[in-house]
């Protein structure tokens, strides 16, 4: 089974293994390089052959073999651990391969998947190469002599022809050359470094100085290189050739993490900072190049900060306060260098042409979680409605990248000026009830009405000292703006109480208007006095007294004696005072109890009579 070690290095080994699996099964390519004190002799693989013999002559010399027999795979396990050591570089890659240890080797091999990547690395490293049967380390030479070494290959019909050969002057160590074509390509976060390849270099190390450092580390785990396609934005690149090497942020649990190299730790590279790179290249004896000319990169950070989210709008009088949370992480879940907050305003959720309000600063301290704006503009209140308005926030990072906007929330800045109130209240009584009647005030939202009724007078308030009029109670309310009439059914049948009234206007947010002018009515019967009853007529001098008694009437005012001549009972006239009634009786001119009760016989002197005459008379009682 394939660990993930194993795949991390399968998808830089695959190309090159598979190339190098494809051409094996045709031919056998040899390689010599010089060491100090030996050659290292590598080949490609070639599956026809099952072992190989390596030849070895000097310039116009004969060939002699130099293995006593054929070079294949090594099986054994102490000679396998005698060519890989415990704890060198070697096994940790054999390691990471196959998913288990060294003398797990053989067994592994005959996964051809397993088997291409081993044999990508036996090209860099001769030890595994020599491990699997496709290398020789030749140790018998002669310093300054040049050597011709050939390679045969052995099948099931015996040993070939020789397939291929390789000159090297032994212990002439040569340096590879320092990478040409350098150049760093800035991108999220990374650089892409780039130059050309050497085929006298089997790996690369990539180095990098740091802002404000004045030495470069190395950045590179892997010394294998791929070609790359494409540059950091994602576009094609046209030069195909070259060798690349990208590095790039590492993230942990969204917060910028380090990695381990070789022996040290490497950080970033941070965005907006300006990094200087350098390249050198690898020999097959691990010997190091010349740095390449330094080139520098500035990352950028092009992903935007996450839309805020959990938006509040509270009122506070006739402003909108709104909040939100800190946005401290991009889309990708990395961490962001938020520094604020864009505030827009809206008519509508749909409402795509919204009102810039101002910017919020991100706050720096970790102890504050939130981020606040007060929406203060003038007019946003009315006196007639309540407004509701939407908000949309957008974060703004270190960059000049900004988030998506967030989901519109609403608030309401409520109407919380009352209306006028009603005017020209009055009021009527009746039998049993009192009708009120007013005028809509002036002011476009009232909703409706609310009715208040107390006792006409005042009363004595000792702790005051003063006299204050008599409380007011709500007793009914009309929710129709246009409906100014109202009746109050609900006084006592009979009360003989002046009652005060009052209305109200409320708005369709509430609001209630001052109170309206108060008026006092009681209930007035609307049926006339029952006619009263004469008792007697007295001749008396100088006149005639009239007698008569009547039911008794609460709102009973006075009486109207009229007289006519014997001669002529159709012309009757008024012989008493002229009964004086108020313009506009008020409940408080009507007593509360029938004034003439006291009297149980009222009476008249007719002084107008002229003597010897006969005359009819009659009484009229007249209320309020």
């Amino acid at each position: 089974m394939l660990n993930k070690k194993f795949l991390k290095f399968l998808a830089v080994w695959t190309i090159l293994a598979a190339a190098i699996d494809t051409l094996g099964a045709q031919a056998v390519e040899l390689t010599a390089v010089a060491d100090t004190n030996r050659t290292i002799i590598l080949w490609t693989y070639n599956r026809e052959f099952t072992g190989y013999n390596i030849y070895r002559k000097t310039v116009g010399g004969a060939y002699q073999r130099l293995n006593a027999r054929p070079i294949q795979i090594v099986t054994n396990c102490a000679e396998l651990r005698r060519i890989i050591p415990d704890h060198s570089f070697e096994e940790s890659v054999i390691t990471s391969l196959i998913g288990g240890g060294v003398c797990e080797l053989p067994a592994a091999m005959r996964n051809d998947t397993i088997a291409m990547a081993v044999r990508g690395y036996a090209y860099i490293y001769p030890r595994i190469a020599v491990a699997i049967g496709q290398g020789y380390l030749d140790s018998s030479i002669t310093y300054g002599v040049t050597y011709v070494y050939a390679i045969t290959g052995i099948s099931a019909s015996g040993e070939s022809e020789i397939l291929d050969t390789a000159v090297v002057v032994a212990g002439v160590v040569v340096l590879p050359s320092p990478p040409t074509g350098v150049e760093a390509l800035p991108g999220e976060a990374s650089v892409m470094v780039r130059w050309n390849p050497d085929s006298n270099a089997v790996g690369y190390i990539v180095e990098r100085r740091d802002p404000g450092s004045a030495s470069f580390q190395r950045v590179n785990v892997s010394i294998v290189m791929n070609r790359c396609k494409v540059d950091p934005h994602g576009d094609s690149l046209s030069d195909t050739t070259k060798l690349c090497f990208t590095d790039y942020m590492r993230w942990s649990d969204g917060e910028p993490d380090s990695h381990y190299v070789v022996d040290h730790w490497v950080n970033g590279p941070f965005p907006g900072k300006t990094y200087f790179y350098r390249v050198r290249a690898i020999s097959l004896t691990w010997l190091q190049s010349a740095p390449s000319a330094v080139v520098s990169a500035t990352p950028y950070d092009s992903t935007p900060p996450a839309a805020p989210v959990n938006i509040n709008v509270a009122t506070i009088g006739e402003s909108l306060a709104v909040s939100w949370d800190k946005v401290t992480k991009d889309v990708r879940g990395h961490k962001d260098s938020v520094i604020g907050y864009q505030v827009y305003r809206y008519l509508t959720a749909e409402d795509t042409l919204g009102t810039y309000l101002g910017f919020a600063p991100h706050p720096t301290s970790d102890s504050v979680l939130t981020v606040s704006f007060l929406d203060n503009s003038p007019g946003l209140g009315s006196p007639y409605e309540d407004r509701r308005y939407y908000y949309r926030i957008r974060a703004v990072d270190a960059y000049g990248n900004k988030s998506e906007l967030s989901a519109p929330i609403y608030g309401i800045v409520p109407d919380v000026t009352p209306p006028k109130p009603p005017t020209d209240l009055e009021a009527r009584g009746y039998e049993h009830y009192i009708e009120l009647h007013w005028k809509k005030p002036n002011s476009p939202d009232v909703a409706g009405y609310q009715i208040y009724r107390g006792i006409c007078g005042d009363t004595l308030i000792r702790q005051l000292e003063r006299r204050v009029p008599y409380p007011m109670y709500l007793i009914g309310a009309v929710d129709d703006p246009d409906s100014t009439v109202f009746f109050d059914r609900t006084v006592p049948e009979g009360s003989p109480l002046c009652y005060r009234y009052a209305v109200k206007a409320y708005d369709r947010s509430q609001n209630l208007s001052d109170t309206s002018r108060t008026v006092c009515q009681k209930l007035r019967e609307r049926t006339p006095p029952e006619p009263p009853i004469i008792v007697g007529l007295k001749a008396r001098d100088g006149g005639i007294l009239v007698q008569w008694v009547t039911p008794p009437v609460q709102d009973l005012f006075g009486f109207v004696v009229e007289r006519a001549p014997a001669s002529d009972t159709t012309s009757w006239v008024r012989v008493s005072p002229e009964l004086k009634f108020p313009d506009a009786p008020v409940c408080e001119s009507i007593p509360a109890t029938n004034i003439w009760a006291q009297d149980s016989v009222f009476s008249f002197l007719d002084t107008t009579a002229d003597p010897k005459v006969t005359y009819f008379y009659r009484v009229r009682g007249a209320d309020y």
